[in-house]
């Protein structure tokens, strides 16, 4: 079958993306992703036998560019219209005028526009124009897409989710929803804004039953879809790397004289890093290591030098995805710090988790529902009981103190990813819910 997958982020970095295509692929699949263009990248690229082709991000959100859904597929935009009229309706070049009055939260006030009446919220305009940007890089997905013929729609996350509809509908393709996250979920309340969490909280409801096929990274999640949506038919496909990036088992054996302590993945707020770099402080014989992307590492950087730090955290260079496992096979302990702030993070099971655990490491989480689970379940590392620094500082210490343990988690650590938990064994349950789907 012909297989366009469809992804909000980027490819290269995206390792759940990458295997499921491979594995599609390796199945005799013909699948091309299709996904944003960012930072000057070339229009189109393949990157480890994965044919990518960018659309252009848009910038124009006005009324006339949005309704080009309609021309396209009006029984989506009549999904989306149930779900916020006022995205496919509302004219915001006409109370554009109305960005100078200072709203109070939750106040509502009524405003005649377009004859129509309105409930004006503090951000109207914004919360609008942000839906309206992701729909429309789905607009110009579907387009890319539909020249592409495919049988199947591979969606992941919500994000993508329009446009597998509009395929489904125009083209007859069917539909693989990958849910990554609980995506009207993933911000806490005072970040995502009413009429966004509400209207993506609505357009979930309505487009996964449109599914044939559905994944998600934990059962905390499937669990989650059932309940909220009575959605079932989820299979949980963890992210854990391929079993050929496990090291030669001899990495158990090797000591570093000064334990050192890994995060490798995204530099965000709310993933407990600013506590995680107090801790340092506290943590006498270690040398904490980041090796990460993103904006807020220059938060972190000022934050290690404000408080004198720089020779216990040392931040490293981001490295390929395919080389995570590898260069953290040089480290003895990998952390996980989230700070419970929303769903999303109350159901984390980052791919971090399995990557330490493949490359040897004793894992050290924040005390949530999949990562509790699994720490307790397989006896790879320990919780932090809240994520206070001085709560991380104390379980870390305490560790380091007991060479033994620690060594005892990475021996099982290892032992559960080389046995278990890498990619060759999810690819079958994956697999085999594709063709099941598929064939009904």
């Amino acid at each position: 079958m012909r297989i366009a997958v469809l992804n909000m982020n980027e490819t290269h970095r995206d390792p759940r993306v990458r295997r499921t295509t491979r594995s599609l692929q390796d199945c005799g699949h013909t699948a091309r992703v299709f996904e944003m263009r960012l930072g000057g990248k070339s229009k189109s690229e393949i990157v480890d036998g994965i044919e990518i082709e960018r659309v252009e991000v848009a910038h124009n959100y006005d009324l006339e560019r949005v309704q080009q859904i309609s021309k396209v597929s009006p029984d989506t935009a009549r999904i989306i219209g149930r779900c916020d009229p006022r995205v496919m309706e509302l004219d915001v070049r006409r109370i554009n005028a109305l960005d100078n009055i200072i709203w109070q939260i939750d106040r509502r006030v009524e405003y005649i526009c377009n004859n129509r009446q309105w409930d004006l919220h503090l951000g109207l305009i914004q919360s609008i124009n942000r839906i309206r940007s992701i729909l429309l890089v789905n607009l110009d997905l579907f387009r890319a897409a539909q020249s592409f013929k495919p049988d199947v729609v591979y969606a992941n996350d919500l994000d993508t989710l329009v446009a597998a509809h509009m395929l489904h509908r125009v083209n007859g393709a069917k539909i693989v929803y990958d849910a990554h996250e609980v995506y009207p979920e993933q911000l806490p309340t005072h970040m995502r804004g009413h009429i966004w969490h509400r209207f993506y909280t609505a357009l979930e409801k309505e487009l996964i039953p449109f599914s044939q096929c559905r994944f998600t990274v934990c059962g905390a999640i499937a669990d989650y879809f059932r309940t909220e949506y009575h959605a079932d038919g989820f299979v949980t496909i963890h992210n854990v790397p391929s079993i050929r990036h496990l090291p030669n088992v001899a990495t158990l054996e090797r000591r570093n004289h000064v334990p050192r302590v890994l995060y490798h993945g995204a530099y965000f707020a709310y993933r407990g890093l600013d506590e995680m770099v107090e801790a340092a402080r506290y943590v006498p014989n270690a040398l904490f290591v980041l090796r990460g992307i993103g904006e807020y590492e220059s938060v972190l950087r000022a934050h290690v030098e404000r408080v004198g730090l720089a020779d216990k955290v040392h931040f490293e260079q981001p490295v390929k995805v395919t080389e995570l496992v590898e260069t953290a096979a040089f480290c003895d302990i990998g952390l996980n710090p989230f700070v419970n702030v929303c769903k999303n993070t109350e159901f984390a099971l980052p791919n971090k988790f399995f990557e330490y655990m493949m490359a040897g490491l004793a894992v050290m989480s924040s005390d949530l529902v999949e990562m509790r689970a699994l720490t307790e379940k397989l006896k790879v590392g320990r919780l932090f009981p809240k994520l206070d620094p001085h709560e991380i500082a104390h379980a870390l210490n305490v560790l380091i103190a007991e060479p033994d343990k620690l060594a005892e988690y990475r021996v099982n650590a290892y032992e559960a990813a080389r046995r278990t938990y890498h990619w060759e064994m999810e690819e079958r349950k994956f697999v085999e819910a594709f063709d099941r789907a598929m064939q009904a």
